[in-house]
């Protein structure tokens, strides 16, 4: 069985079905391991507090959230052009699919004051990346080994 509350190294699995416990359900109410799972191997990484984070962000917005991308394997990454060095690798970034602009800035604004409020230690929230034309929000978390400073955009 794997500890999915372990905060020192990510949780992984080889498929989100070995994730699909009531342990999940309970501590993550609103994503499922599928949502998590890369669209390459279907494996899934991904960090107890980032999730902790994710799921705070979710509850505070009061809405369903629609997770469009999160793990990537690396191969998957460098299929469809994605960054050496991106968080979604790591299994520490989510991209949110969002209606509108309003939608992103609230959300921004809900990740970044709950990173404030209710901090991390070693997991600081690093990215967040508002894309309207695409209709999506980047949060990217930082994990053991990476200490970005909060680094924001529009593209």
């Amino acid at each position: 069985m794997i500890d999915i509350r372990q905060t020192k190294s990510p949780i992984v699995a080889s498929s989100p079905e070995e994730l699909n416990t009531d342990e999940w359900v309970e501590t993550f109410p609103n994503f499922s391991p599928h949502e998590l799972a890369s669209r390459g191997n279907w494996s899934v990484r991904a960090w107890y507090p980032v999730l902790c984070q994710l799921q705070h962000v979710r509850t505070s917005f009061g809405e369903p959230l629609i997770l469009t991308s999160a793990y990537r394997d690396p191969e998957y990454n460098s299929v469809i052009g994605g960054s050496d060095k991106s968080y979604h690798v790591e299994g520490s970034a989510y991209d949110i699919a969002c209606r509108e602009l309003a939608m992103m800035d609230r959300l921004a604004a809900i990740a970044i004051e709950n990173d404030c409020l209710h901090p991390i230690e070693g997991f600081r929230l690093a990215e967040v990346g508002l894309y309207p034309k695409r209709h999506f929000i980047h949060l990217a978390w930082n994990v053991p080994g990476r200490h970005k400073p909060l680094t924001q955009w529009i593209n």
